[in-house]
């Protein structure tokens, strides 16, 4: 396995771990009746879905240190005055406005550039055996753009998991994406992109997907966080917060503690802050050996956005990168790769050239070959699978067809 394809498949395997971890596993719970305790929200509380994942199980504190909460002023009957912007619920509290979907806008579609931090850090416990970490630290930012994309980004995860430590850093910069591990670049389109901002993407849309009302949330007013005024609403009863996120059974667990502590900007409605401390026993995981085991899990996650709208943000990329939107195959400096007319060379979701046209698998074949022959290069292989080489440069043309579209595709995988 090259550098290039160890670096995909361990970004993959972290990826699912946090994810996972966001929805407490894979397997769907079945409906069962969730007991409502006697504080608990109004008696025509709609059943929640079967169908929404479990949440995560603990975080840690946020990054930054919190200004104590104020007590909002009471209104008649010892309800809370709604601070954030949205209606009153019927407990008093006040949920922000709904946008785009969501309970809370996405910060880049109401600010003009911040920098972005969190934690996530999942401890699991099975029988006596030792504990099993995994950490990741993410730091981002964020600029707005005159391009079609709107924005230029960039985003560094730290990851630890057993003995081992990655680094990965993604810029998005125009219509290309850039990641970085170890040294080694990959260069992506940035519509093909999605495998390698996903994991950023949980950081900054959970509490939207998780959370999805906060009728029942406490809401303990309106706070300074970051230099912008929020409000902070607090949940630390597993049941209101099992409601909230519509979970039902205890099929993935059963949550013995949760602490969740959100920041919501009065003015945007997007998420300043977010913190969850939670633990839950009974996860059913797959142990080492492929057993079906069950584990005690605790998870701290946090994320913060700040430096909100500076003008000193810049998405500058480091001198080794490669130039963005440049696409070279082994052997051939940019441009020089020889391409049937009117086919198309971009790059694929993994970072690697890949080649579309009208033409038939076979005549694709036929034209590399004699191509590629012609510039002294061996072009030999079968059943699709091709090795290209010249000297000590080498790499691999696999020619495959997409029975829906009826454009043949090559994928060029380079060393």
């Amino acid at each position: 396995m090259t550098r290039k394809q160890r670096m995909i498949a361990l970004f993959v395997v972290l990826l699912l771990a946090v994810t996972l971890a966001a929805c407490g596993g894979d397997e769907e719970p079945e409906p069962t009746d969730t007991p409502v305790p006697a504080a608990a929200a109004p008696t025509d509380t709609p059943v929640p879905p079967t169908d929404t994942p479990v949440p995560p199980t603990n975080t840690p504190a946020p990054p930054t240190d919190t200004p104590a909460a104020t007590s909002p002023p009471a209104a008649e009957g010892g309800q809370t005055s709604g601070e954030g912007g949205g209606a009153a619920t019927e407990t008093g509290n006040e949920a922000p406005a709904e946008s785009s979907g969501s309970l809370y806008a996405s910060p880049g579609e109401v600010l003009n550039s911040f920098r972005s931090r969190g934690s996530f850090a999942m401890s699991s416990t099975v029988a006596e055996a030792p504990a099993e970490q995994q950490v990741v630290q993410l730091e981002g930012a964020y600029v707005a753009a005159d391009h079609a994309y709107g924005s230029d980004e960039y985003v560094s995860m730290t990851v630890e998991q057993g003995d081992t430590t990655q680094t990965i850093a993604i810029y998005k910069v125009g219509d290309s994406v850039l990641v970085n591990s170890e040294g080694e670049w990959i260069t992506v389109g940035r519509d093909n992109a999605g495998m390698f901002t996903l994991m950023a993407d949980v950081f900054t849309n959970m509490m939207g997907e998780v959370i999805v009302n906060m009728d029942e949330a406490t809401n303990l007013g309106e706070e300074a966080i970051n230099g912008v005024q929020a409000v902070h609403y607090q949940v630390n009863d597993p049941e209101v917060f099992k409601r909230m996120a519509q979970i039902t059974g205890e099929e993935e667990g059963v949550i013995e503690s949760v602490d969740v502590n959100v920041w919501v900007a009065t003015d945007g409605n997007y998420v300043v802050k977010y913190a969850i401390q939670a633990s839950v026993t009974g996860v059913p995981i797959t142990d080492d050996a492929g057993n079906n085991v069950l584990a005690d899990q605790t998870v701290d996650w946090s994320f913060e956005i700040y430096d909100i709208n500076s003008p000193d943000i810049a998405i500058v990329l480091p001198e080794d990168a490669p130039e963005p939107g440049v696409i070279v195959i082994p052997g051939f400096a940019e441009g020089e790769f020889p391409l049937p007319e009117g086919a198309k060379i971009e790059m694929s979701m993994f970072g690697m050239p890949q080649i579309s046209s009208d033409l038939s698998e076979q005549e694709l074949i036929d034209f590399y070959q004699q191509a590629l022959t012609d510039l002294g290069w061996t072009f030999e292989g079968s059943m699709g699978f091709y090795q290209v080489s010249k000297g000590e440069t080498s790499f691999t043309m696999w020619f495959s067809t997409d029975t829906e579209t009826g454009k043949t595709t090559i994928q060029v995988i380079t060393e």
